[in-house]
């Protein structure tokens, strides 16, 4: 056998049969951070979709009796974030805020104490 058809022979054992797309997923599957982040992208994508259905009030509606006693009440059974100065909740405006905005409100949600 000569040196190419050794060389063409290596190659097909080499290539996956599934194409482009197969070999692509299959390195996906066989990396723990792809799927993580995979997974992590694709709750985003989710509670994106369904946000209407998952907030749990209309995030322009204010409660004021919840700042009477002070600005800003933390996170509360009935408030799974807190509320911010207008007694509006803050997951309702993180699952329907604007969109340009939803990145800035995330971080600014993590960095409260």
């Amino acid at each position: 056998m000569s040196v190419a058809q050794l060389e063409v022979r290596e190659v097909e054992l080499e290539a996956p049969g599934g194409g482009l797309w197969g070999e692509a997923l299959h390195r996906i599957i066989r990396n723990p951070g792809a799927i993580v982040g995979a997974a992590i992208a694709a709750t985003f994508v989710l509670v994106a979709i369904f946000a209407p259905l998952l907030a749990p009030y209309d995030p322009s509606e204010q409660n004021l009796d919840l700042v009477a006693d002070g600005c800003c009440p933390g996170p509360s059974r009935e408030h799974l974030l807190g509320a911010d100065d207008l007694g509006r909740d803050e997951l309702s405006h993180f699952e329907l805020g604007d969109r340009h905005q939803r990145p800035a409100r995330r971080i600014r949600g993590l960095r409260r104490p």
